[in-house]
């Protein structure tokens, strides 16, 4: 299967779903260095915040704390009045057990957005 999700992939993933799930794939198997590079290749194809914060929300679901920490500050960084991301961050924060930066990220989710439920 990950053979024929290479071989699409290298055809056309404007949207990078394939991209996407060759990481989760080899998140899977443990392979964070081949998924991270799937990643990059899926932001790659349409860089912004979202796909950014796509591939860290896959790494959160991984258990793969730090790495997805590093997504969301990428797309803060790239889309700062985002109340989402922020809330991206402060779970990011959340799951590394860092309390304080957990709330100085969403203290600004709901500075940005007061009626944001997920920070």
């Amino acid at each position: 299967a990950l053979k024929t999700l290479e071989a699409d992939a290298k055809v056309a993933d404007p949207a990078g779903g394939l991209q996407f799930a060759k990481a989760r794939i080899e998140l899977g198997r443990g392979r964070l260095k081949e998924a991270e590079a799937a990643l990059d290749a899926a932001i790659a194809g349409r860089p912004g915040a979202e796909r950014t914060a796509e591939a860290g929300r896959i790494l959160l679901g991984a258990r793969q704390y730090e790495a997805a920490l590093v997504r969301f500050r990428k797309a803060v960084e790239l889309a700062p009045n985002s109340a989402a991301l922020h809330a991206e961050v402060a779970r990011g924060e959340l799951a590394l057990g860092r309390l304080d930066p957990a709330r100085a990220a969403a203290e600004q989710a709901l500075k940005l957005q007061p009626s944001n439920t997920a920070a």
